[in-house]
């Protein structure tokens, strides 16, 4: 069974591996922007 906090980490890690893709392929050129788009740290 999933608890809370794992599918929050889970969500999260999620979003930051489409961050990641999305400053890679210069879909958002700054960094900043790119976590503040994607909801990550």
């Amino acid at each position: 069974m999933t608890t809370a906090s794992t599918k929050k980490a889970s969500d999260q890690e999620g979003r930051l591996l489409l961050a990641i893709r999305a400053y890679e392929s210069k879909q958002i050129s700054s960094i900043r922007a790119t976590a503040k788009s994607y909801n990550v740290p």
